[in-house]
């Protein structure tokens, strides 16, 4: 089991996150890797659909191989200085849910 912190610096090994689970209408695991500031690809539908609107992440429409390592590619490009000027790291529960809740308010 990894501590807060051990979590956190493997999310910022990342050089990008991909989520693409189609029965998961809200996932912690993909504002954590956005709160790091990790490029993140995401279907393009329910709650992570406002953070492709937003920019926060690349967004697929299906899971055809050819779009999603086009959306890889895309976010590979990209700075998410947006997230990451903002939330910077985050050391423990209370600070964490506070960013995570200015995060979904931005979304919004």
């Amino acid at each position: 089991r990894l501590t807060r912190r051990q979590l956190l610096d493997e999310y910022a090994k990342a050089s990008v996150f991909v989520h693409l689970s189609p029965l998961e209408s809200f996932s912690r695991v993909v504002y954590e890797a956005l709160l790091i500031g990790v490029p993140t690809v995401v279907l393009n539908i329910g709650a992570t659909e406002h953070l492709v609107k937003k920019g926060f992440a690349e967004g697929v429409n299906s899971l055809n191989s050819k779009e999603i390592a086009e959306a890889i590619s895309k976010a590979l490009k990209k700075t998410y200085a947006k997230v990451n000027c903002n939330f910077g790291k985050v050391l423990n529960w209370k600070e964490y849910t506070g960013k995570l809740v200015d995060l979904y308010y931005g979304i919004l």
